[in-house]
């Protein structure tokens, strides 16, 4: 699957969060999404490399969330 670069917009205390591509898309993901990175870790303004899964409700799902 091909990876893009995007920047952590949101993270919740609930266990998820939206990342924004340089295209302006935003993404949905959840904490099981994250590699080599504890989600506590994560905060907005980070840079990341995710890939897109699956479109989900209203919004883009995405997985596999590694900081760059």
């Amino acid at each position: 699957m091909a990876t893009t670069n995007g920047t952590i917009k949101k993270v919740t205390a609930k266990g998820f969060g939206f990342i924004v591509a340089a295209d302006g898309t935003e993404y949905f993901f959840h904490q099981s999404a994250c590699v080599g990175v504890s989600f506590d870790e994560l905060h907005a303004g980070q840079a990341v490399t995710f890939e897109f899964h699956r479109s989900w409700a209203s919004s883009s799902m995405c997985g596999r969330i590694v900081l760059y």
